[in-house]
């Protein structure tokens, strides 16, 4: 299982591919993506560049045809239920008594001869699974199958990786929980574009997840379809996990907090919802009020509010003098920080000094 481009697929295919080494007749009903993309995968595997396999130069296909063309290797697309393909493979096999794997990809788009579309979509995914497990025991098949998680398990970011969500995690269906005999869970690395962690939270042949919650971390070399162990970088904690996140929350509250001082510093007497539009534009969008609420506490006494605006509203303005150097990193224009009734110097005051309030800049 896992989230969209947690390598699910490519890890289907390194394992149909050890099979094939192996001397097992492989089945792959390919679904999510077509059959031909799975051979390119393959060919990829065998030194093919991504570029070699789609220009389909006649020479070219010729070589290749040379390296795959003899593997035991059955591949159906999306025509086929998951019974009809698992008993061609089935019947392939037997005929050189060859024990077979069957690779389905996925749970949630591969089809089944017994799901009803009028039903709701738990009880369709609910009879492919069941399908699943009625083939491997007819025709004694190793099956694996890639299933969507859930976006509960990921949404927003949000890492959820003790053993429960894991479990749980199988999009639309529990029976995907209850009926896998090895359950693998596949989840990005943040910060990491080719590494995923593999957990294990069910096997009923051996060992889970460790104690410590720790799983493998793969590197996937998209050039070459191929997983390794990483074994130069290792998970953090739970603890470390929760410390690194309470540290990305706080940089993008002051992140956000400059953005308000910025745009008070800029526009003073706004009112609040004028204030929330200029900071959601200079954040690029996605800033909800409460981040924006969370960005003004954190300046604190800064935030001046006085009353004046129509209809009795309220305007903000940034006093200067309430921010300690330095604790923003950003420079706002001084002159801008400070609302009229708060100002430690007047025009008139800095004319005399031979100084011009618009110039000067301080360090927030």
């Amino acid at each position: 299982m896992g989230a969209p481009d947690a390598g699910k697929t490519a890890l289907l295919v390194h394992v149909a591919d050890d099979c094939l080494g192996q001397g097992l007749a492989v089945g792959l009903l390919a679904v999510d993506e077509e059959p031909s993309d799975i051979l390119q995968r393959l060919l990829q595997r065998r030194g093919w560049s991504r570029s070699e396999c789609e220009l389909r130069d006649p020479g070219e296909i010729d070589r290749m045809t040379e390296q795959v063309g003899d593997l035991r290797l059955r591949l159906y697309g999306s025509d086929w239920t998951i019974d009809a393909a698992a008993d061609d493979l089935g019947e392939y096999a037997r005929a050189d008594g060859l024990r077979a794997m069957f690779g389905i990809d996925s749970v949630q788009t591969a089809r089944c001869d017994a799901e009803d579309t009028r039903v709701s979509r738990y009880d369709v995914v609910t009879a492919r699974v069941h399908a699943i497990r009625a083939a491997a025991d007819r025709h004694r098949l190793l099956v694996v199958a890639t299933s969507e998680m859930s976006r509960g398990a990921y949404r927003g970011g949000v890492d959820k990786r003790d053993g429960v969500s894991d479990l749980a995690a199988g999009k639309e269906s529990g029976a995907i929980e209850y009926s896998a005999r090895v359950l693998l869970a596949l989840r990005r690395v943040p910060g990491q574009d080719d590494l995923v962690e593999l957990r294990l939270p069910k096997n009923k042949h051996g060992p889970r997840t460790r104690d410590d919650g720790q799983g493998i971390v793969l590197r996937l070399d998209r050039r070459s379809q191929t997983l390794s162990e990483a074994t130069d970088y290792t998970v953090p904690t739970a603890a470390g996990r929760e410390q690194a996140q309470t540290a990305l929350a706080e940089a993008r509250t002051l992140r956000d907090a400059a953005a308000v001082a910025v745009g008070l510093a800029r526009s003073p007497a706004v009112t609040l919802r004028a204030l929330r539009a200029i900071v959601r534009a200079a954040v690029g969008g996605g800033m909800g009020h409460l981040r924006c609420d969370a960005a003004m506490a954190r300046l604190g006494p800064a935030v001046t509010r006085l009353p004046g605006g129509p209809h009795g509203a309220i305007n903000h303005y940034l006093d200067g003098g309430a921010v300690r150097p330095g604790t923003l990193g950003l420079s706002v224009p001084a002159t801008a920080t400070e609302p009229p009734a708060v100002r430690s110097l007047d025009r008139a005051e800095a004319a005399a000094a031979g100084t011009d309030p618009a110039e000067p800049e301080e360090v927030l």
